[in-house]
């Protein structure tokens, strides 16, 4: 009975020790996971600071591949050749490097004046083809007694592409007051849900979602605001002929140049595919380039993002014209997401 009692005994204690030991190699083995995976995040995050440091910071152009403009700048020209001319495996063969990345942009707020143009072809219901979404300030038709601006909205798609396509954008106007939403729903006949439009009135301005689904056709929304809602007889005369009141005008609308977007995508969602966005009539409103993503680590930072080209235009205002230098310049989220 002794004999039995001791090894019994020694039995539950063999048994604790290798549940105590399985225990502590269960957490090592964890600890060690955790580690490697902490380490695995640090070097991407490592990675993608200095890919972004690389292309997006440094005054000094890696090869051809180099965005930065200088002074907290980017340089959309560079941005939109990569997109057209590059991928990263041209980058890796032409810098000796073996980087998984992805370079982006995002629109975060615009100068209005500089995205003024007309509808881009596109768009329209007679030219429409590949999906295709545009946001641009339209020539100004409606009210001559309020100074405004006019932000036109619109989307296109024909049958060809299968499926749905939906645009959502939140836009806040600072300051803003809504003038006047129209569209013109009759031209732009189509299959889907049409499109929607909530108006929000905040202490700092206005706040405006707008969503659109389009089988085949197009939709296109037209939103007027303003910062001041003071009565201004025949503002386009005085504005565009250096009138009486131009200095009262011209400080109106100095304070309705900026849109913020909070929000903005262009997708079909059972392709899970993105389709372009462009603000004005060519610059695009988001890009990416590069390896696709799903998981990675993050680098980004807000940069004014401007064209080299300039170029005259003539805004129409009701039966006027006013001649305008144009740079196409905008505040972007930019960043690069290393795996």
């Amino acid at each position: 009975m002794k004999k039995g009692y001791v090894v019994g005994e020694y039995i539950i204690v063999t048994f604790f020790f290798l549940i105590l030991f399985v225990g502590i190699v269960d957490r090592v083995i964890l600890i060690t996971a955790e580690e490697l995976s902490l380490a695995q995040d640090h070097e991407s995050c490592e990675t993608a600071e200095r890919i972004f440091k690389e292309l997006v910071d440094n005054e000094v152009k890696v090869s051809k591949y180099g965005v930065s403009a200088e002074n907290s700048t980017v340089n959309y020209a560079s941005l939109k050749y990569l997109y057209d001319n590059k991928n990263l495996s041209n980058y890796n063969n032409d810098t000796n490097k073996t980087d998984s990345f992805q370079l982006a942009y995002e629109i975060k707020g615009f100068d209005v004046q500089s995205a003024y143009s007309t509808k881009r072809a596109d768009i329209e219901h007679a030219g429409r083809n590949s999906p295709v979404a545009q946001i641009w300030l339209n020539y100004t038709s409606y009210n001559n007694s309020i100074v405004h601006n006019t932000i036109g909205i619109a989307s296109a798609k024909n049958i060809s592409d299968p499926n749905l396509v939906y645009l959502k954008l939140e836009m806040v106007f600072p300051n803003g007051t809504l003038v006047k939403s129209y569209t013109n729903s009759g031209y732009c006949g189509h299959s889907g849900g049409g499109d929607t439009i909530t108006y929000t009135q905040k202490d700092y301005g206005l706040v405006v979602n707008y969503e659109s689904t389009i089988g085949n056709g197009c939709d296109h929304r037209y939103i007027s605001y303003t910062t001041d809602t003071s009565t201004h007889a025949d503002w386009d005369e005085d504005w565009t002929r250096y009138g009486p009141n131009f200095q009262a005008i011209n400080d109106i609308q100095r304070n309705n140049n900026l849109v913020f977007i909070r929000d903005i995508s262009f997708t079909n969602k059972d392709l899970d595919k993105d389709y372009p966005i462009y603000l004005g009539n060519d610059t695009l409103a988001k890009l990416t380039w590069g390896t696709p993503v799903a998981e990675g680590c993050e680098y980004k930072r807000l940069y004014k993002i401007e064209d080299d080209n300039s170029f005259l235009i003539n805004q129409s205002i009701f039966g006027e014209q006013r001649e305008v230098n144009i740079t196409r310049n905008f505040i972007g989220e930019v960043k690069v997401i290393s795996t």
